[in-house]
């Protein structure tokens, strides 16, 4: 199917990051997830899903990386998304999870990640005021925000 897709006249796909107050808690309600799974289901492509977890150098506190692995972990097992551990693929700031694409010839293409990232608003002291009235670090979550327009390529 992905293949029919290069006489697509556009398919999109962009990062949306956002700035998120509870970091895994913000996808373990789904909205990503759901995301990825109406575009994949729409274009009726099939599709894998895999947590990408810390890798051998990395950025930040264990503790950190285990509360992102868990959450993401319990964001899939919540949306009913079946998926495979990647042991070590994770990006160098945060776990991802990163879905494959299969097209009709049975290749497999990775398209659309979900990615958290607690470095970045350390390293730049970003905050905010919580409901308890203290400072905050938020975390930068990143998914997919995907387009397409039906219609066939120049001749």
């Amino acid at each position: 199917m992905l293949a029919g897709l290069t006489r697509v006249r556009q398919f999109s796909q962009d990062d949306a990051p956002l700035l998120h107050h509870r970091g895994p808690d913000r996808v373990r309600g789904g909205a990503l997830l759901n995301l990825v799974q109406k575009v994949y289901g729409d274009f009726g492509l099939e599709y894998t899903a895999k947590l990408s977890t810390r890798p051998e150098k990395f950025l930040g506190e264990v503790a950190t990386w285990d509360r992102a692995e868990a959450g993401l972990k319990q964001a899939l097992e919540r949306a009913g998304q079946p998926y495979t551990i990647n042991e070590g693929d994770g990006a160098f700031y945060g776990p991802k999870i990163d879905f494959d694409v299969t097209d009709a010839l049975g290749r497999k293409w990775q398209c659309a990640t979900i990615q958290l990232d607690y470095q970045l608003p350390r390293q730049f002291d970003l905050t905010y005021v919580g409901a308890d009235n203290a400072e905050q670090r938020p975390v930068v979550g990143t998914g997919p925000s995907s387009a397409a327009s039906s219609g066939s390529s120049p001749s």
